[in-house]
């Protein structure tokens, strides 16, 4: 009888437990569905973090080069900052343009002083890709606010051995225009006849301007009764190292309006803003 009730309780047991087991594995496996989720969950918000922290660095880091470069830039070009804001505001009628400045000149001959530090502006960005930012001052032709923009570029200059070093400079009948991407529009005239137009962009250490396209008009021959029509990419007025084109003056003009086109604008700080040491 004893032994009968030992075996009873034995399978009584043995159900119990087979009964508990198998809703143990059910858990389990819900809880590990519910694990997986969560660690799948964490992995997500891991990664967002990570997406999110290292678009802050990003950020940080473009910031802070961005604020180096304007740093720099005005500690490389401020005496020529001050001394053109210096012209703009005391300059007198004698004055003799120095190399940079006969753009800025030209505007000073036909606006009073106020206007021309709201006329002129500067703007310090490394166009030309080296990591040394250039120094554009140039005409504001635009302005909303506090911010204001131009394209017409009056001179550029770079830093050589930490020295400013003027790179090229334009002036009304000898101007550039940039067009984004270190490279410029450029349009120049001696006089009816002659009309120059082309593409330029700024070398690699930002020193000078390599020619990409040059066209010009000459006349034909010594009689003076016909224009030519002539191009070539060494920036020279020069009918000997030119191809003449075989085209129509409307079409050789619609060249140079599609170059005019690509002019782009670019912000500037107005010298009515600027405060010198």
């Amino acid at each position: 009888m004893r032994r009968k009730n030992i075996i009873a309780l034995l399978a009584v047991t043995m159900v119990m437990a087979f009964s508990a087991c198998g809703k143990t594995e059910e858990d389990l496996g819900t809880n590990a569905s519910m694990q997986e989720e969560m660690t799948l969950n964490s992995e997500q918000i891991s990664k967002e973090t990570e997406s999110e922290q290292s678009e802050s660095v990003s950020d940080e880091m473009e910031t802070e080069t961005t604020q180096q470069l304007e740093i720099d830039g005005m500690q490389i070009y401020g005496d020529i900052l001050d001394h053109l804001y210096e012209v703009m505001t005391n300059g007198d009628e004698n004055y003799e343009a120095q190399d940079g400045e006969n753009g800025i000149l030209e505007v000073l001959l036909w606006m009073d002083s106020r206007d021309a530090l709201d006329s002129v502006g500067y703007t310090i960005q490394d166009i030309s890709g080296d990591g040394i930012p250039e120094l554009l001052l140039g005409a504001v032709k635009e302005t909303d606010g506090d911010k204001a923009w131009g394209n017409n570029i009056y001179a550029v200059y770079t830093c050589v051995d930490g020295t400013p070093s003027l790179s090229f400079e334009g002036w009304a009948r000898s101007s550039y225009q940039y067009i984004g991407d270190g490279a410029f529009y450029y349009y120049g005239s001696g006089g009816a006849m002659y009309s120059i137009f082309g593409t330029y962009t700024i070398s690699e250490d930002g020193t000078a301007l390599d020619c990409n396209d040059y066209y010009f008009t000459y006349e034909k021959d010594e009689s003076l009764e016909e224009i030519g029509f002539y191009h070539n990419t060494s920036g020279e007025w020069d009918k000997s190292v030119s191809e003449e084109l075989d085209i129509t003056a409307d079409e050789f003009w619609k060249i140079e309006e599609g170059l005019e086109n690509q002019v782009d604008k670019i912000e500037m700080t107005p010298f009515s803003q600027y405060t010198a040491e």
